[in-house]
């Protein structure tokens, strides 16, 4: 639909879960709806999905617990799932987003690129392997714009010349 995914298929064999969505119908986990998580954020249960470059690259003071899941897509997927309140990802690519963004909005989430660069609609020339896209999801827009604040780009580490 001129560069916006309407249609994502998941499927992670190693745990039998099959995700799909599609625009305005909802998102599904091996046949059954999805609605992102309930969990007031105080909860123990609450946590904060996440790559392992995240605290490399950011500083992140949310209070959740931190946990890294391996797969940006699966990242993304548990928010539309419920099981994350917020889900980050220093580096995706496209091939990362293009479905399970589509999942997390149709689960009743929020996502968006932290940077402010927009990666749909797709367009033709694009150097797509080439741009990483730091995306941020949410159960509810007020966790998005929480969060937003809680996760910093580090500066880059200068070399002083001569030294190593």
């Amino acid at each position: 639909m001129d560069g916006w995914t309407e249609t994502a298929v998941l499927y992670f064999p190693s745990i039998d879960e099959l995700f799909y969505a599609e625009q305005s119908q909802g998102a599904y986990l091996n046949g059954h709806s999805l609605n992102v998580s309930e969990h007031k954020a105080s909860s123990p249960q609450s946590f904060f999905a996440c790559c392992s470059r995240t605290h490399q690259r950011y500083h992140v003071s949310i209070a959740y617990k931190t946990r890294i899941l391996g797969s940006a897509a699966y990242t993304f997927c548990a928010v539309g799932r419920g099981i994350a309140l917020l889900g980050f990802e220093a580096t995706p690519k496209i091939w990362d987003l293009a479905a399970a963004w589509l999942v997390v909005q149709e689960a009743g989430g929020v996502i968006e690129i932290l940077n402010g660069s927009q990666p749909f609609p797709l367009s033709a020339g694009v150097d797509y392997p080439r741009k990483n896209f730091p995306t941020l999801a949410a159960a509810t827009p007020e966790l998005l714009d929480k969060a937003r604040q809680q996760i910093v780009p580090r500066k880059p580490k200068s070399h002083t010349p001569g030294m190593l």
